[in-house]
């Protein structure tokens, strides 16, 4: 009895020109199907129009507020706050007079009129300085004319303070400038008479200020070498009613 075989199946082609080129060749819809994935993704990368226009105005607004401020601030909206306008300004007679005192703290001058204070509410400034080369002890103040009830503030190029009598000792204050450099001195006095003193610009001490029809200012000689002091400035704010 014949055993019959089947013929064995035709091998498999695993590489060769043919399968290289059957691989090689892309098919229409394969080309056609890459081309339309490249567009969809370079639209997927687009920035949205919407978003630009967002991005524009968000930049104006900030520009136009950049303007607003540096005007209000030019304008003085960050100013310390005052009783009033303007009413009496000192730049001449005893502004800009240097005055030279000896090293002793006896040794004190009288370095301007009398100013004359209206009825509160009013801010005094005062700016002034001692030379470069003055002692660090020499002192200057401000002082209310009103002998049954004495009040001064004093600065020194220390960096101290003091308001007599309600704060007697000296106090160390960091906005204080050294010698060569202006200090400006501020009283705001409200109505009831409290008061808002700021040591260049910059808030110092608070508490009564006692009712006084004028003030001066005076500067005091250091313990070693002489001293150079100028006033600067003196102005004078209340409302026009009260001026």
């Amino acid at each position: 009895m014949r055993k019959r075989f089947a013929s064995p199946p035709a091998p498999l082609h695993s590489g060769g020109e043919g399968s290289q080129a059957l691989s090689s060749s892309p098919s229409p819809n394969s080309e056609r199907g890459s081309g339309g994935e490249v567009n969809s993704l370079a639209e997927s990368d687009a920035i949205p129009r919407w978003l630009w226009r967002g991005a524009w105005v968000a930049l104006g607004s900030v520009i136009v507020i950049g303007v607003v401020g540096v005007v209000l601030l030019s304008a003085g909206l960050a100013d310390p706050p005052r009783a009033g306008p303007l009413v009496s300004s000192l730049e001449s007679q005893e502004s800009q007079t240097v005055l030279e005192l000896l090293p002793d703290p006896a040794d004190h001058y009288i370095t301007s009129r009398p100013i004359a204070l209206p009825h509160r509410p009013y801010t005094l400034e005062v700016t002034a300085q001692f030379s470069g080369d003055s002692d660090l002890a020499a002192v200057w103040e401000i002082v209310w004319d009103n002998p049954t009830a004495p009040f001064k503030i004093t600065l020194n190029s220390q960096g101290y303070f003091s308001v007599v009598p309600p704060l007697p000792d000296s106090m160390p204050f960091f906005h204080i400038r050294p010698v060569g450099q202006p200090n400006r001195i501020a009283l705001n006095v409200e109505p009831d008479g409290q008061g808002t003193l700021r040591i260049n610009d910059e808030i110092a001490w608070r508490g009564a200020v006692p009712v006084a029809d004028s003030a001066h200012i005076q500067a005091e000689g250091g313990q070693s070498n002489i001293s150079h002091f100028v006033i600067q400035h003196i102005a004078l704010y209340a409302p026009l009613s009260h001026s």
